[in-house]
């Protein structure tokens, strides 16, 4: 009965996963990476270099997207990422290459890649359920996993979070079946290779799983402490599996110049974009600093993470304000976009807005279970096994919070995090039914009353968050649409839309943008008076009135707009060097060059 279960289990998650990407075929949610301006774009590009023969990926290929350009030109980024030093971490990227071109299995060979690696996802939260706490425990774990609208959402982007949640499960497996070998008397060299192999592998798709590596190392040494001759032989092992993986890299960057041990270029960069003073700290976002501190540093990662720090010197408790922001945004509810956007999903498409389980009840019930095993009231299994995956799961949640403190929570780096909260929540489940069923009604109402505050504190919107649509969240398909010349069906999306949120302020801001792209003027302007009137800060309006009236010819008046909006916003990238143009056009070479060193 129980496997009829679990492959019901298996089917449904399935099932929805099929579903969503059937549903939103005719939409770009379907064909995201053919958007320039993301990770999606990047990932294919780089995935196509390497089919077409570049296997170590010599060519210099570093994007340039919009935020690049408000901050440097082109020459400069290479300059800071360094040229021959591999942009981000390759794995991912060689087997889109393999999927994708290798295989010549297409867009769906990719779709398909990435559903097989969260059904076996689902597989393996299943069996550490199993073994940690019980059968029914681990099913409903696994349901919880099948049924997660992050993961699904992600499975259908053409990025690394699917890649990263299996790694995670594996190395949970894997990791107890090591701590566990000297207490049968086995070395198992062969397990404790190939979890350090799974160990590269997360490097080697997300850098900051070195500090996992660390981790697990520590775990292995300590848990055998009184058989200590065979713990460090396991952690040798460990090591060696990493080198092994590691090693590819290490060549390709000595042949080409690049530093030795480089798997990414961007960290530096990142660091800077979630820790500067004037950032939330909760996505990336282009700090007036970043210019300054890479050109000083060189994009150097330990004189970058200096000099970000000290942006902080006229208000040291900021940054403690900063953390506290990421440690919220890491538990909360919303959805922080990140070339993807989960809200734009849940509006577009009925599988995940009405038939999965959203990440703002998961965290509450992980909580809960997490309290419950604190209190001793959620315990492993009798055995040494469980307690080894509970260390293990710890560490993996310390890992993935630590890294979201030091750079950003978005959305889709909390979904390696899945597998472990949902793990927490069915095993605080199994013990509120275990209470229902011995009639403890005080600790039943006790611990749902509790629940309940973490629901709803974990889903108000407070400052840092937006409970619709941010307006990154549309340009990405309004861009989709215009890029292909559909743009019909482009203006249709956005007014069908509108029709679900007329006030919407994100949605009327991306349709002035399209109308303006469409030579639609009278539309544009009468979107655009309508936005100054709900929010007299917004910079578009004042920006795209700037360009129609540079359009028309009226040079003053389109100084005159920017003005206005300089006024409100005198920082703001995109007046700034639209004012520059218009100065240029005018003749004022001086003021020109301002505005554009405020643009930077």
């Amino acid at each position: 009965m129980h496997r009829i279960l679990l492959a019901l289990v298996l089917g449904l998650s399935l099932l929805l996963r099929l579903g969503y990407l059937m549903e939103t075929q005719s939409s770009f949610l379907a064909h995201t990476e053919e958007w320039s301006d993301t990770d999606m774009h990047f990932f294919c590009a780089w995935a196509e270099q390497i089919a077409e023969g570049d296997y170590f990926s010599l060519a210099s290929l570093h994007p340039y997207h919009s935020w690049h350009e408000m901050v440097g030109t082109r020459e400069e980024w290479v300059q800071w990422y360094g040229e021959k030093t591999l942009h981000q971490a390759p794995f991912y990227p060689y087997l889109l290459s393999l999927l994708w071109h290798g295989l010549a299995m297409g867009k769906w060979g990719i779709w398909g890649g990435q559903i097989l690696l969260g059904l076996l996802t689902i597989l393996g939260v299943h069996e550490i359920g199993r073994r940690c706490f019980s059968p029914s425990i681990g099913l409903l774990a696994a349901l919880l996993q099948g049924v997660s609208a992050s993961a699904i959402f992600y499975e259908s982007l053409v990025l690394r979070s699917t890649l990263l949640s299996f790694l995670h499960v594996a190395i949970l497996l894997l990791g107890a079946a090591v701590l566990e070998a000297p207490r049968k008397g086995r070395t198992r060299a062969f397990l404790a290779l190939s979890l350090g192999g799974f160990l590269g592998l997360l490097v080697l798709t997300r850098p900051n799983g070195v500090l996992l590596f660390f981790l697990v190392g520590l775990a292995v040494l300590g848990w055998n402490r009184a058989r200590l001759r065979l713990a460090v032989y396991q952690a040798s092992c460990l090591l060696v599996g990493l080198i092994l993986i590691l090693l590819p890299v290490v060549v390709r960057n000595a042949s080409v110049g690049a530093p030795l041990f480089s798997i990414s270029s961007v960290g530096a960069v990142t660091f800077t974009m979630g820790n500067a003073s004037d950032v939330s700290g909760l996505r990336l976002e282009v700090s007036r600093e970043t210019r300054r501190i890479l050109t000083e540093t060189d994009g150097e990662l330990l004189p970058t993470v200096v000099a970000t720090l000290k942006t902080h010197q006229e208000d040291p408790l900021g940054i403690l304000s900063q953390v506290s922001r990421k440690l919220l945004g890491f538990f909360h509810g919303f959805e922080a976009p990140d070339n993807g956007s989960m809200e734009l999903a849940r509006r577009s498409s009925l599988v995940v807005r009405w038939m999965t389980f959203p990440f703002g009840l998961l965290c509450p019930l992980a909580l809960v279970g997490i309290l419950l095993f604190f209190t001793r009231q959620l315990k492993p299994r009798d055995g040494s096994e469980g307690r080894a995956l509970i260390l293990l799961m710890f560490l993996t949640l310390a890992s993935l919070l630590l890294t979201a403190l030091l750079f950003y929570p978005s959305s889709r780096f909390r979904v390696p995090v899945l597998p472990v909260f949902c793990l927490f929540a069915s095993g605080g489940f199994g013990v509120v039914l275990r209470w229902v069923r011995e009639k403890k009604w005080k600790a039943t109402a006790g611990i749902l009353g509790l629940l309940t505050m973490l629901v709803v504190g974990l889903n108000l919107p407070y400052e840092f968050t937006t409970g619709g649509l941010r307006r990154d969240d549309l340009v990405s398909a309004w861009a989709y649409y215009k890029d292909r010349g559909e743009f019909e069906e482009g203006q249709a999306y956005l007014r069908k839309l509108a029709k679900k949120d007329p006030d919407e302020r994100v949605i009327l801001s991306v349709r002035a943008q399209a109308a303006f792209d469409t030579g639609q003027s009278a539309s544009c302007k009468e979107l655009c008076r309508q936005l100054i009137q709900l929010d007299p800060v917004d910079p578009f309006p004042y920006l795209w009135q700037s360009l129609l009236c540079q359009r028309e010819g009226d040079l003053n008046m389109a100084l005159e707009w920017g003005k206005s909006g300089l006024a409100r916003l005198p920082h703001h990238a995109g007046l700034n060097r639209q004012a520059a143009r218009v100065y240029r056009l005018l003749g004022n070479e001086k003021s020109a060059e301002v505005h554009e060193d405020r643009a930077r």
